[in-house]
């Protein structure tokens, strides 16, 4: 998405400082009369493959090594939950339901945590890196970047719309930014966003209550 005009030079400077993250989840559920298992999962390093990642030895993924664990949603569930992030994040939007599938599979026969380890029956994975409308899923602070770009990315734009400071009636308000990359001390959170939002309306009301 693009604005025309353009937002001003430091609203584009702050955006190009910050780092902007991919985190994916993953909900496998298990056939009929089955627990999807509690697996907290470490891999013994091999040598590198040509890919980058590493030479397995059972027929497990890359992507499913990147991530630390799977977990039912709640006890004695059907569903369970995987997280991954960055490459791997990438990774799994790019692949079939049945490629993720047969990896999830592989890696519950691998470990075997039964003597028969649980069917996958059905996967559901977010998309967040791929959304035209998000293209990530949250900020962080990069090295050269720092709290005050969050605090940029939170300005107004006109900067001095509505004129709070000097109780005059300054320029219409054109643009409000909120979303948890404009929380200086919350960013990378849902309570963030939240929080920015109640910060954005707070200022439509004192401008617009005068």
């Amino acid at each position: 998405m693009e604005f025309n005009p353009s937002l001003p030079l430091f609203k584009r400077e702050a955006i190009g400082r910050l780092g902007f993250g991919v985190v994916n989840k993953l909900f496998v559920k298990v056939e009929e009369g089955e627990v999807t298992p509690s697996m907290e999962m470490a891999f013994e390093k091999k040598k590198k493959d040509e890919e980058g990642g590493m030479r397995h030895v059972a027929k497990i993924p890359w992507w499913m090594r990147r991530t630390a664990s799977i977990c039912p949603i709640y006890n004695g569930s059907r569903v369970g939950l995987a997280w991954f992030a960055g490459k791997e994040a990438m990774e799994l939007e790019k692949l079939s339901d049945e490629e993720i599938k047969s990896g999830v599979q592989a890696t519950l026969d691998g470990f075997k945590v039964d003597r028969r380890s649980s069917v996958i029956e059905r996967v559901k994975r977010s998309g967040w890196g791929s959304d035209p409308l998000f293209r990530g899923s949250y900020s962080y602070v990069t090295v050269g970047s720092s709290g005050d770009d969050l605090d940029l990315m939170a300005e107004p734009v006109p900067v001095n719309g509505g004129g709070e400071a000097t109780g005059r009636v300054g320029p219409a308000l054109q643009i409000l930014f909120a979303g948890e990359a404009t929380h200086r001390t919350h960013y990378s959170t849902t309570h963030g966003a939240y929080f920015s939002g109640i910060r954005e309306a707070n200022r439509l009301i004192q401008r617009y209550s005068n």
